[in-house]
């Protein structure tokens, strides 16, 4: 991890001997007294902390606090739900990759049993999240939200905005060919790992959404993600 998460912001840190942040600190980071390293509030500052005391592996540390947290990007993805092996990565990448928003949906062809995984009912999903944002030398990371169908969230989309889906069977054109230009909000939408439904395709086309392929090659959707935001943050102009 590139920045620690922590859950307040305090001008004094102190992490338990053994504990995730302290073995960090001293074993992979190799901190002594005085080295530094980074913090952070979810969804909040970033700051500078300094190593201030070490007792048998206890760790102080002293901050420095930045007055903003990272922006995110204004970039939307709307995901048929995956099995969970494939959530963990898409909800780590997407929060390292800066996306503001995660839309899951239940997929007309997706399994229903995906819902009810332990990532879900637990807060790991949260905590893939916040992995992602540690790589990424952030604080901020996406909301996530759920849907019972495509139907359902499409009409929550923003008018302004362009609108992307994804699909390797009836696209009529490569991602790279599709005109990006001066982006204010974009809708990124990727079915589940079956591909879209026929009534999928109708209710994307009606709100509606321009229709991109990714080459001949079928991809995991989480590969499928990476893939696009990669164009999508570079085309856009979002890396500057």
């Amino acid at each position: 991890m590139n920045l620690i998460l922590v859950p307040q912001q305090n001008p004094v840190l102190e992490f338990e001997p053994h504990s995730p942040q302290s073995e960090h600190l001293l074993r992979v980071l190799r901190l002594q007294v005085g080295g530094h390293c980074f913090v952070g509030v979810p969804q909040g500052p970033r700051g500078k902390a300094t190593v201030e005391h070490i007792d048998a592996g206890a760790v102080t540390l002293g901050v420095v606090w930045e007055a903003d947290a990272p922006p995110l990007f204004p970039i939307e993805l709307i995901i048929g739900l995956p099995r969970p092996q494939s959530a963990r990565k898409i909800l780590n990448t997407a929060a390292t990759l800066g996306v503001s928003h995660i839309h899951f949906f239940e997929a007309q062809k997706a399994e229903p049993s995906y819902r009810k995984s332990t990532l879900w009912s637990t807060d790991e999903w949260r905590t893939q999240l916040q992995l992602g944002a540690e790589q990424a030398f952030a604080t901020t990371y996406p909301t996530v939200t759920h849907y019972k169908s495509l139907e359902e969230l499409l009409p929550l989309c923003a008018a302004q905005a362009h609108r992307l889906a994804l699909d390797v069977y009836e696209s009529p054109i490569p991602l790279g060919s599709y005109l990006l230009d001066h982006p204010q909000k974009i809708y990124l939408a990727i079915g589940p790992e079956r591909g879209w439904s026929a009534q999928e395709r109708e209710w994307l086309r009606a709100q509606p959404f321009s229709f991109a392929h990714l080459g001949p090659r079928v991809q995991r959707v989480e590969t499928a993600m990476a893939t696009a935001l990669g164009w999508i943050l570079a085309r856009g102009g979002f890396w500057g």
